[in-house]
């Protein structure tokens, strides 16, 4: 809920996510350093799409984030950039029909 509201100005309730439906370890590079994070990805639905703001960002995040929205998943499925984690609309869209109660491991990755 702290990352939604810093990443994109988005607040919600613990009772409005669903999960973990997915965890992840992921490495990657910033900064020069070598990074190690462990994630877990959580679902929210709304009926419309929330306005999103960069108020909660740090210096860094303003110069090396290019773009802040939201994403039809055919869209983000199409992209030819580097979306994290791999393959995130795929798993996005065998929670459409809601979640059994497991959450899944994601292939621990490499990125940004």
């Amino acid at each position: 809920m702290r990352e939604l509201r810093e990443e994109t100005g988005v607040v919600v309730a613990a009772d409005d996510l669903v999960g973990p439906v997915f965890s992840r370890a992921a490495e990657f590079d910033f900064f020069r350093e070598t990074c190690r994070q462990d994630e877990l990805f959580f679902v929210a639905r709304w009926a419309e799409a929330l306005p999103l703001t960069r108020d909660g960002w740090t210096d860094i995040e303003v110069e090396t984030i290019d773009e802040l929205r939201w994403w039809d998943l055919d869209d983000l499925a199409a992209v030819d950039e580097e979306v994290f984690p791999v393959g995130l609309a795929e798993h996005v869209r065998g929670l459409l029909a809601g979640w059994d109660g497991v959450t899944r491991p994601l292939e621990a990755g490499r990125g940004l």
